[in-house]
């Protein structure tokens, strides 16, 4: 990164570390730029993630192809996660695993609808460039997604976990 070395405070990522080819060289660089007690905050998938996605998928081609949609590179065990970050210096690691399978099944299902091929492209970018996208503004889709999976929600931090919530410090 192009950034000086003990420059800020707080490096917050959600849900990138998965599609980082090499994250540890990543990780040695957000400790880098982090100032002495600075704190980085992340999400990322794990290996159950991997696990639950495949079931879904029904078929090795079917989630590989998934993988190389969203272009993943691997998932890590909360314990891989952990032995990672002592190995850079990070100390006082804390650990929230969250999205348990019965959440996962809502977001396939979102995941599924919206990259839906139209018109020889994905609903989401068809959607968002087309004139439709103003019958359906981001905060209707938003409000439409709180009340149909609220209650997913709701029971998202029940185990077992897909995603983790993970906070360290410099």
């Amino acid at each position: 990164m192009h950034f000086k070395s003990n420059s800020f405070y707080t490096v917050v990522s959600n849900s990138t570390f998965e599609h980082i080819r090499y994250d540890l060289l990543a990780v040695k660089e957000v400790y880098r730029v982090l100032k002495k007690e600075g704190h980085f905050i992340f999400t990322t998938t794990t290996e159950r993630f991997k696990k639950t996605v495949r079931n879904f998928c029904k078929s090795d081609k079917k989630f590989s192809l998934y993988n190389k949609r969203v272009q993943h590179y691997h998932y890590k065990s909360i314990k891989e996660w952990i032995n990672l970050l002592k190995e850079v210096g990070f100390k006082n690691i804390y650990i929230r695993d969250y999205a348990n399978d019965r959440w996962m099944k809502s977001w396939w299902l979102l995941f599924r609808l919206t990259t839906l091929k139209v018109y020889k492209r994905e609903l989401w970018s068809y959607l968002k460039d087309s004139p439709y996208s103003r019958i359906f503004p981001s905060k209707l889709i938003g409000l439409m997604y709180y009340y149909v999976f609220y209650k997913e929600y709701r029971n998202a931090f029940f185990r077992p976990d897909n995603w983790v919530f993970i906070m360290c410090e410099k």
